[in-house]
């Protein structure tokens, strides 16, 4: 059988290895349904918009395409381990034309359309994959990362808000972020009571709400040190074209890094 030409990526996985083949893809470059928060007007008809970030539906891809195999038994085989893969949970999806770019999705579902044959003899199956992402960004697939201190440090960002992961590093005491505008107004900050040794870190992931504690190696679990503030977010709708970047992100005490990948509607 001829080789498939690649255009799916499963967690980085290449489906055409499998016999698959995409034949199109819907729903990577649309944007999903916004919808903004609003009240009633007061005596009046209308509404009125209470925040200017709407909230965002989710992203569906539908993808119908072929799965092959030199025989019957071997494009079920195939199918077989295609669908272990789409049912391994949150998925990072790539497609061929955009290999830097991808969604986090997870299988709605996987249905086949037999030929006038049937599945018994053809070696050749229809099918159409759904994947829903309940996060409909896409992500670059690399990381950004800036080092922060006590001056405030520039963040880039895509056209998107992008959590962002950040460790502090010790010896610091009482650490506390500022995220601020391009214009330098504060937008948020985020407060943690803890003393850090010189071997020490405290990691907080804003993607997943969380912060982990390492003191000499040591990890546990600290979402108690968080005192003041919540977790950050950085939004390209508080920086500035013209000052060629985000927000800028700042540090009070310690060292640390930031994390997060560009994000796109």
């Amino acid at each position: 059988m001829p080789s498939a030409p690649t255009v799916l990526y499963l967690n980085n996985y290449d489906t055409s290895r499998l016999g698959l083949v995409v034949t199109r893809y819907e729903g990577q470059e649309g944007m999903p349904s916004r919808d903004a928060i609003t009240a009633p007007l007061l005596g009046r008809v209308g509404r009125v918009v209470l925040d200017g970030r709407p909230t965002v539906g989710v992203r569906t891809l539908l993808l119908p395409g072929v799965i092959s195999g030199d025989t019957v038994a071997i494009r079920q085989a195939n199918f077989r381990a295609l669908k272990e893969r789409l049912g391994r949970g949150l998925l990072e999806v790539r497609f061929i034309d955009q290999p830097l770019v991808m969604y986090q999705a997870r299988l709605t579902r996987c249905t086949e359309a037999p030929g006038d044959g049937g599945q018994a003899i053809e070696p050749t199956l229809r099918l159409t994959i759904e994947l829903e992402c309940q996060d409909a960004y896409a992500y670059e697939t690399s990381r950004q990362l800036v080092a922060l201190t006590t001056t405030p440090v520039r963040l880039p960002l895509g056209d998107a808000p992008s959590p962002l992961v950040i460790r502090i590093f010790g010896a610091a005491t009482d650490p506390v972020l500022t995220l601020r505008h391009a214009n330098g107004r504060v937008l948020q900050t985020m407060g943690l009571t803890v003393t850090l040794g010189a071997n020490d870190y405290v990691e907080i992931n804003s993607d997943l709400g969380t912060i982990v504690r390492s003191v000499a190696g040591v990890q546990s679990e600290g979402l108690s040190l968080l005192t003041s503030g919540d977790f950050l977010v950085a939004d390209p709708g508080d920086g500035d074209g013209t000052l060629n970047g985000g927000p800028t992100l700042e540090l009070s005490t310690g060292t640390g890094d930031a994390r997060w990948r560009k994000a796109y509607p």
